[in-house]
């Protein structure tokens, strides 16, 4: 065994590497107090406790019964016809079809509606950091960013990120500022461009590139902490989770365009997954930083230089067995084939990082291989004491240590980052049981099996299966028990049996919103107050009847605020409709606001197509006229989501006018 002396030195390499690295890094003029820290320190991943949200679990059940009835109606037959890409329909079959499955939804439905809350689960955030956390998002003073790398918080004030991000786009080499909004002219280049390759779409793939709600992209950049050495020399002297530095004069962002509805998103997307399936077929592809280990020789000639060079569009990493003189060579060589396109790279004798891997030779001209992460690196990984699935928290531990297990062969290393990580996790809140599992776990995986690549999963079980997606919040009912406890009535039926089984329904669940969401924005405005405007469109029939301005008050005396700024041309909202002479108020949901307004309009003119009460009381009251006012901008397009918000809002605000 080894002495005492070299176990205390291990140790004390182990404690110095394992150090307390800042979390939260405060670069704003805004002194922050031990309580506003407090809820930072758990990292943006973090998700606090949803409150019960009767609204969710009714929308999700719904779209689930949509599934069903889907099910019913087409059977397993699969009706694909080659299409890559297409738009969510939303298509609702008929009910009454079969009547035990519309006994299975009403007992479903009715569960959900009279969810029971589980009053036993308590907020993993005390009352005090709840409050923090309201004050931190409504803070106006200051901009809250996830580091670009690393997973460090970074505070600044507005000012100075506003002014960051503008001498960013000021660049006149990289960027050009525009008269006006190119989105309509882009939108009409991408249909004319279909137009022309009409033969080679399906009709399906057309449509999913033309129809869908177009919105403007966000420019944001993440501070890039990692290479400012003004903070990199802070942090190396700091040895605590929150660390105040004042502007430094090196920091840099990374430029992002948010545009995940932008014109020429959907046109991108087909085309990445076009290329995707050719790209695996160019040999000097590589997936990932687990496919580069596949490719790493076990020894190299002595005098070997590691380089690893990049331009815009990719990394490349060279064990160049010449010399140095050759390598200056065959950099410039590279670098006068096209001016526009230039290589930068860093090379060395004894070890370079490539991705998250180091890739260190050994004198015995042996490589071998250990992990890389930067300096600024906070290891930030999952609390242990976040509102996620119980599984999706305890695999954590396991499939850290099998990446590590699959980077690092060297036994002495190995061993290392494992105590590594084993302190990382036990300063998350992870049990030490389940940390020891999962790490003696991924040792009993043979390397070839860790470094094997791994099968895409059976596209055909997928499409068998009806998953019941639900946001995980663990205060509402277990819904999914209740669909598979239901199912004897839906097994009543002979055709519903044959076609779904205990086995088939599938729970998923999506994330209730992190401390990221809560805290952190794509969009910059300086508008404090969302309001609703009219678009100024002179051929708008909607401008005259809009009621514009930051709120409206409702015939009860309620004051309802909107979520977002809106106007005439809005898509996806709840509405508020108002007769001009009583002031009865009707709440209504629409895909796009001028389309909904010009059926208003028609049901008041003409009797014989009206479908709500409110038609003829425009008609009757009103004189044909009557005012509108969007207040709830909905996250998505798909009609069940909004159709349920809707309902809260009927039940909320009960307005005259919905009343049949």
């Amino acid at each position: 065994g080894r002495s005492d002396v070299e176990k205390t030195k291990e140790k004390g390499k182990l404690s110095n590497f394992s150090k307390t690295k800042p979390k939260v890094i405060n670069l704003s003029s805004r002194d922050l107090s031990d309580q506003e820290i407090k809820p930072l320190e758990h990292g943006l991943k973090f998700t606090p406790t949803p409150i019960s949200d009767n609204v969710d679990l009714i929308t999700d059940t719904n779209e689930f019964c949509r599934k069903l009835r889907l099910r019913e109606f087409f059977g397993n037959t699969n009706y694909e016809d080659g299409s890559l890409v297409r738009n969510k329909k939303g298509t609702n079959p008929q009910p009454n079809r079969d009547k035990h499955l519309e006994e299975y939804i009403n007992c479903l439905k009715q569960t959900a509606n009279t969810n029971i809350v589980d009053s036993h689960v308590k907020s993993n955030l005390p009352k005090s950091q709840q409050k923090t956390i309201k004050k931190l998002q409504n803070d106006e003073s200051i901009i809250i960013k996830e580091a670009d790398k690393g997973g460090g918080i970074v505070i600044m004030d507005k000012d100075h990120y506003k002014d960051m991000v503008l001498n960013q786009l000021e660049d006149g080499v990289f960027y050009q500022k525009l008269n006006g909004n190119r989105d309509k002219s882009t939108m009409s280049k991408i249909r004319k461009l279909i137009k022309e390759y009409s033969d080679n779409l399906t009709d399906k793939e057309k449509d999913y590139l033309k129809n869908f709600e177009v919105k403007t992209s966000n420019f944001y950049g993440l501070p890039k902490i990692h290479k400012s050495k003004e903070i990199q020399d802070h942090v190396e002297n700091c040895d605590s989770m929150y660390i105040k530095i004042n502007r430094p004069t090196d920091l840099k962002i990374r430029p992002i365009i948010a545009g995940p509805s932008c014109s020429t998103q959907r046109l991108s997307n087909l085309l990445d997954i076009l290329l995707k399936p050719l790209c695996i077929k160019v040999p000097s592809f590589v997936r990932d930083d687990m496919d580069f280990l596949n490719y790493i020789p076990d020894r190299v000639p002595l005098d070997t230089i590691l380089k690893i060079g990049s331009d815009i569009l990719m990394i490349v990493f060279i064990f160049w067995t010449k010399s140095e003189v050759e390598l200056d060579k065959f950099h410039s060589m590279l670098n006068a084939l096209n001016e526009s396109i230039q290589f930068t790279y860093d090379s060395s004798s004894s070890k370079l990082p490539f991705l998250d891997i180091n890739i260190i030779k050994e004198e015995e001209e042996i490589i071998i291989t250990d992990l890389y992460c930067k300096p600024t690196d906070t290891h930030q990984y999952l609390d242990f004491r976040s509102c996620h699935p119980s599984h999706t928290k305890r695999n954590i531990p396991f499939n850290l240590a099998r990446r590590i297990c699959t980077i690092v062969i060297n036994l002495e290393l190995r061993d290392k980052r494992l105590q590594e990580l084993k302190n990382y996790l036990k300063r998350q809140n992870y049990p030490v049981r389940l940390i020891e599992n999962g790490i003696k776990n991924a040792l009993k995986i043979p390397i070839a099996e860790l470094r094997k690549t791994v099968s895409r999963e059976d596209k055909k079980d997928k499409q068998q299966s009806i998953p019941f997606v639900i946001t995980h919040n663990p205060r509402n009912h277990q819904i999914l028990n209740s669909a598979k406890g239901f199912l004897p009535i839906l097994h009543k039926s002979e055709k519903m049996k044959d076609l779904v089984d205990k086995s088939q329904l599938i729970g998923s669940r999506r994330q209730a919103p992190n401390l990221k969401k809560l805290l952190t924005r794509a969009q910059f405005s300086t508008q404090k107050v969302a309001e609703i405007h009219k678009c100024g469109d002179p051929r708008c029939g909607t401008c005259e009847m809009l009621e514009v301005g930051q709120s409206k008050t409702l015939k009860s005396g309620t004051v309802i605020k909107p979520n977002k700024s809106m106007n005439c041309k809005s898509e996806n909202v709840i509405y508020c409709a108002t007769c001009p002479t009583c002031n009865k108020n009707y709440i209504g949901q629409t895909n796009r606001l001028i389309d909904r307004v010009r059926v208003h309009k028609q049901q008041i003119k003409d009797p014989s197509i009206r479908n709500s009460p409110c038609s003829e009381h425009f008609d009757r009251c009103g004189k044909g006229k009557f005012k509108i006012y969007p207040f709830f901008k909905m996250w998505t397009e798909d009609k069940i989501p909004r159709e349920a918000k809707e309902q809260y809002f009927i039940e909320l605000y009960k307005p005259t006018l919905n009343r049949k």
